[in-house]
């Protein structure tokens, strides 16, 4: 990501200039998506307070849904095994390199890394629904079977030594991951075997 905050009349002290930056940007890209989403964007801020000025930022909001689905009007379902599973497998990356600046009465090589991401797995037999079978298994996973399996989140960012009279380099980085995992069985269920209902997050 490049491009940071404008140019900060003063500078040296805690600012929101970056969160005021990606409040547009996200302004203008939920006006082209036609609709916003309710996650909030994280603040570009420490324990010390915002930051004001930054040669790179990025930002990642994020919303990861995954789910079983019976089609309308189905009632009953009859075979010797079923299952149900709603897995998710989600790779996220917020990079921000703010190492190269070029030089000037101020140089600026501060780089902010934001993260939001909800991230729902839910596998449901729904109420209304009878299951006559051998078996049944309804499950929900965080991840799938086989390489590279692994949900990943990736917040990095990355300062520089900056050139200039004056010199400005840090990094933030924020990640806020909420992530739901729910299997349930809500129907009927006729077996002759075993019922298992897992969630694994």
């Amino acid at each position: 990501a490049a491009g940071g905050a404008p140019e900060a009349a003063s500078g040296g002290d805690a600012g929101t200039g970056v969160d005021e930056l990606v409040g547009g940007e996200r302004d203008h890209a939920d006006g082209l998506a036609g609709g916003a989403q309710s996650t909030a964007t994280p603040s570009a801020a420490t324990s010390s307070g915002g930051v004001d000025v930054a040669a790179a930022v990025a930002v990642v909001i994020a919303t990861v849904t995954s789910s079983i689905a019976i089609e309308p009007g189905v009632s009953s379902i009859q075979a010797a095994g079923v299952r149900f599973t709603a897995a998710r497998d989600a790779d996220i990356a917020a990079l921000a390199d703010g190492s190269t600046t070029a030089s000037g009465s101020a140089g600026i090589a501060a780089a902010v890394a934001l993260v939001a991401a909800d991230l729902v797995t839910s596998a449901e037999l729904p109420a209304g629904v009878t299951v006559t079978a051998g078996s049944l298994a309804i499950e929900a996973l965080a991840l799938v079977d086989g390489p590279g399996s692994t949900s990943t989140i990736t917040v990095d960012a990355k300062a520089g030594a900056a050139g200039g009279n004056v010199s400005v380099a840090g990094s933030v980085a924020v990640a806020i991951v909420d992530a739901i995992t729910t299997a349930a069985l809500a129907g009927t269920a006729t077996t002759t075997g075993p019922i298992e209902v897992t969630a694994t997050g």
